[in-house]
């Protein structure tokens, strides 16, 4: 199945249920299919948190090489043996504070990103990806701000009220950060193409001030605006 054909799938409303039977049955599908085009790694955003544990136990359990190398790729960025270690340390301060399968998910490459994690999962998730040693992450809007995680892909699982433009905005600019990868790319996966162009064409809301500037910001402002045109126009 390509991209396209995934894309244009429509369950005409038959709620979850149908969304995720159709992204579970196509999930390790899919995920080969981005692993092969060299576009790991990726977070992937969906806004149930159940549904993103069934799709995370489904590729962890199906036993999924996120690290797998494609033609003409090293194994990895990392040197292999220094991240195994790394993720054999991370993961035994975890004994006993997540499921087991979610232990064997990192050593994978395979995590989640949700407000229901321990916290203690959820740093070393943070601190995993940034250091680029996640190749795959299950997220709802936890890692859309705030946290600087980028990804050479992201990709939304299903469409959700919760996927605002802006939102979208926010989700879709992991993906590609300039000084890290050359581009980035976004998948939609059970989405129609209606779906798909809401979410592209929407307006975004207009953000208006409610607080009128004081004396003392509007000196301020004014202080650092003139700081930085002594310094010249491209400090502006």
């Amino acid at each position: 199945m390509d991209y396209v054909t995934m894309c244009e799938k429509s369950w005409g409303g038959r709620e979850n249920v149908a969304h995720d039977k159709y992204l579970i049955r196509n999930l390790t599908p899919l995920m080969t299919r981005l692993r092969a085009d060299g576009m790991l790694p990726a977070i992937c955003f969906c806004f149930s948190i159940p549904s993103i544990v069934r799709m995370a136990q489904t590729l962890i359990k199906y036993g999924f090489d996120a690290w797998q190398p494609v033609d003409g790729e090293s194994r990895a960025k990392v040197d292999k043996q220094s991240r195994d270690q790394t993720i054999r340390k991370v993961c035994a301060d975890l004994h006993g504070t997540v499921s087991p399968w979610m232990v064997s998910g990192l050593q994978q490459g395979i995590a989640m990103h949700h407000s229901s994690c321990a916290p203690q999962y959820l740093q070393i998730v943070e601190q995993l990806a940034k250091d680029r040693m996640l190749r795959v992450i299950f997220a709802t809007g936890t890692l859309a701000r705030g946290i600087h995680i980028p990804c050479q892909t992201v990709v939304f699982l299903g469409p959700s009220h919760q996927l605002t433009p802006t939102q979208f905005e926010q989700c879709a600019g992991r993906a590609g950060r300039r000084g890290i990868d050359a581009e980035g790319k976004v998948v939609f996966v059970g989405f129609s193409l209606r779906a798909m162009g809401d979410v592209l064409t929407a307006p975004q809301p207009i953000i208006t001030g409610t607080t009128a500037p004081g004396a003392t910001l509007t000196v301020r402002m004014l202080s650092q605006y003139h700081e930085l045109e002594s310094q010249g126009s491209h400090a502006l």
